[in-house]
């Protein structure tokens, strides 16, 4: 009986697929350990169950595909590598989300810091407000102003240098080779890989 685990919860299939974990339950109870899986929906089909492959044998694996005994040496046909793919779909990693200027924004002042900096600034023109001297409202509005400023600088360059790491990722990937070696109709052959 297969379990499913939610796609983000990463610590919890990979403590599911311990070998001592699963060789205990198999010896304990006398069947085949659980298999931990996937949910996985794509954009254009149904939500598909798809086993954790990481935890999986390479008996495992070879039954849970429906292979032959001989897949090692033969490989797939054109024909299965091709209902393979429309049945489980390209082997490639999920893209995250792109964050909106709004959300960077955020992540760059939502911490105690900036929260202590706009705290002494509030404060700050407070007593400009109420205080009395034209000396003491000045300096005071300019301690305000001052704190405000940094506050959008350090925002500024955190969300430049957050940019600028997003882009040497991206370059990074794109440089990495992406084709893979495969067993095709008995044949080793080099395929692109996604």
């Amino acid at each position: 009986k297969a379990s499913s685990v939610p796609r983000d919860s990463q610590f919890v299939r990979d403590r599911s697929c311990h070998n001592s974990d699963r060789t205990s339950h198999a010896q304990v109870e006398g069947q085949e350990p659980p298999i931990a899986t996937d949910t996985m929906a794509d954009e254009e089909g149904p939500e598909v169950v798809v086993p954790a492959w990481h935890c999986l044998s390479k008996e495992e694996t070879i039954k849970t595909l429906e292979c032959g005994a001989d897949l090692q040496e033969v490989g797939l046909t054109d024909a299965e590598a091709s209902e393979r793919l429309a049945k489980y779909g390209p082997n490639r990693m999920t893209e995250s989300k792109k964050k909106t200027l709004l959300e960077r924004i955020w992540d760059q002042v939502a911490n105690v810091l900036v929260l202590i900096l706009v705290i002494v600034a509030v404060v700050s023109m407070v007593r400009a407000i109420v205080e009395d001297g034209v000396d003491n409202k000045v300096s005071n509005w300019i301690q305000c102003g001052i704190i405000f400023s940094v506050i959008a600088i350090n925002t500024y360059i955190g969300i430049i240098q957050e940019g600028n790491a997003e882009k040497a990722a991206e370059a990074l990937k794109s440089m990495l080779s992406s084709d893979a070696r495969v067993v095709r109709n008995g044949k080793e052959v080099m395929i692109p890989g996604e």
